[in-house]
């Protein structure tokens, strides 16, 4: 590491944990990573979506600007059995915009709409102007925070509201952020909604079957991954989550 930094970092520690940082943001590394100083260098043990994201054509500007006063070498020391793999899809002809309050943060809130399995971050497209994945990254970790009051709640009015009222500001937001990734992939983006249920204890007694959209009110649609969402409206893409009562959604 050189010793000036024209002016970005007071010191090596703040500008290694900018670059790690930058890379998280940018998709190239997960958040798990650990630093260790040995001696004069520093080591740095991360999970990778793909090797190929530590190549610096990856970077980002916000990374380049600590990476041009790094001496970098990468060594693979194996896989990490936490993570489950990705899309290899060729192609896929839709995607689903999907996070819970039992995502890792390492997880990625895009779904292929045929496997079911996470788009990499990497591969997304930056949104509003951005040069690294705030925007979906924000989102992913606002709604595991409301959902997780939701669920360890059991009766939270106002977390509730958020994730199953369409006219939410969580569910507006959403309805935002898939419109962006549509028109950038140009292909479908559905946002997955939870169904509008009761609280926990007074599940069967507060069920509501849902047959109508209830943005547009257009007849929903069968789901075309039963893997991963249930009954979709293509109108408004807004997909379900799948109810427990497997005879309401066969109906």
């Amino acid at each position: 590491v050189k010793v000036e930094y024209n002016g970005h970092f007071h010191d090596k520690n703040e500008m290694i944990q900018f670059y790690l940082s930058t890379m998280y943001k940018n998709g190239q590394i997960m958040s798990n990573y650990s630093i260790v100083m040995n001696n004069e260098f520093y080591e740095v043990y991360c999970t990778v979506p793909n090797t190929c994201t530590l190549e610096e054509k990856y970077n980002n500007q916000y990374t380049n600007l600590a990476y041009k006063y790094l001496d970098i070498s990468f060594e693979v020391i194996g896989e990490n059995i936490d993570f489950t793999e990705d899309c290899s899809c060729s192609s896929t002809s839709w995607y689903l915009l999907y996070c819970d309050y039992a995502s890792s943060k390492d997880e990625s809130p895009l779904k292929c709409g045929v496997c079911g399995l996470d788009i990499p971050i990497y591969k997304t497209p930056y949104l509003n102007l951005e040069e690294e994945h705030l925007t979906l990254l924000d989102y992913q970790n606002t709604y595991k925070a409301v959902d997780q009051i939701w669920m360890y709640s059991l009766s939270d009015r106002y977390s509730k509201n958020q994730i199953t009222n369409i006219d939410s500001a969580l569910v507006k937001r959403g309805l935002e952020i898939r419109k962006k990734l549509e028109s950038k992939l140009e292909r479908p983006v559905y946002l997955f909604v939870r169904n509008p249920i009761g609280g926990w204890c007074n599940y069967k007694k507060e069920y509501k079957k849902i047959d109508a959209c209830p943005k547009c009110g257009g007849k929903l649609m069968a789901s075309l991954n039963k893997e991963i969402c249930g009954k979709m409206c293509q109108n408004c893409r807004i997909a379900f989550n799948i109810s427990s009562n497997e005879d309401e959604w066969k109906k």
